[in-house]
C-alpha cells in the first residue's frame, strides 16, 4: 500500500491522546465535581488529606489524584503531595470564565452515552439520546433531575459569555443602534 502523505510520530501522538478523550472527560468531570481545584487552591495535599475531604476511599484518592498530574491538572514532585496547576484553576467556581459546570455536565450519562452512539446515528440516521438514554433529550432530564440542574447551570454560563462577547463587540464598533433604534456614535 502507498500512502501519498504518510504520518508523523506526532500525527500517531496526537490520534492516541484523541482516542483516550473520553477518559481524559471523565477525570476533569470528577475533578470538577469533587472541587478538586478549591481544595488544592492553598497548596499541596495528600491522596489521604483529599479523600478526607471528598469522601472518596484514600487508594481511589490517590489514583485519581495521580491522573489528575497525567493530564496536567495537578503536579506532583515527590510521589506524595500534590498541588494544582493553572489548567486546574480554571475549574474552581470562583475563577473568571471557570469551566467547572461545563466539566460536569460533559460527564453526565445524558452528554456522555448520547456520543456513544454517534456511529449508530450516522449508520441508521436515528437520534443518539432515545437509543443512549431509553428517551429524547429532555425528557431524560425531566426523570434527572440532578443532571438537569448541571445542565441548566452550564446553559446559564454559556449564555453569560456569549451575551458579554456580543455586548462588547456592539460597543466596540464605531456606531451602533440601541433596541430602540437610536443611532450612537
Amino acid at each position: 500500500m502507498r500512502f501519498t502523505r504518510v504520518p508523523t510520530k506526532e500525527d500517531f501522538d496526537w490520534l492516541s491522546c484523541e482516542m483516550t478523550g473520553f477518559m481524559r472527560t471523565q477525570i476533569l468531570a470528577a475533578a470538577a465535581s469533587f472541587r478538586l481545584a478549591e481544595h488544592l487552591r492553598d497548596g499541596g495535599s495528600t491522596a489521604e488529606d483529599f479523600a478526607a475531604v471528598s469522601g472518596i476511599e484514600s487508594s481511589m484518592a490517590f489514583r485519581f489524584l495521580r491522573a489528575c498530574t497525567k493530564i496536567g491538572l495537578t503536579a506532583c514532585s515527590d510521589g506524595r503531595s500534590f498541588k494544582s496547576t493553572s489548567r486546574l484553576q480554571a475549574l474552581h467556581e470562583e475563577t473568571p470564565g471557570s469551566l467547572r459546570n461545563k466539566a460536569m455536565v460533559l460527564g453526565t450519562r445524558a452528554q456522555y452515552l448520547i456520543w456513544s452512539e454517534f456511529l449508530t446515528a450516522m449508520r441508521t440516521n436515528q437520534a443518539q439520546a432515545s437509543r443512549a438514554l431509553g428517551a429524547s433529550f429532555f425528557d431524560y432530564y425531566a426523570d434527572h433531575p440532578d443532571e438537569a440542574a448541571i445542565f441548566r447551570a452550564t446553559m446559564q454560563t454559556v449564555s453569560e459569555r456569549v451575551f458579554e462577547k456580543s455586548d462588547s463587540a456592539i460597543e466596540a464598533g464605531p456606531c451602533w443602534k440601541t433596541m430602540s433604534g437610536t443611532t450612537r456614535i
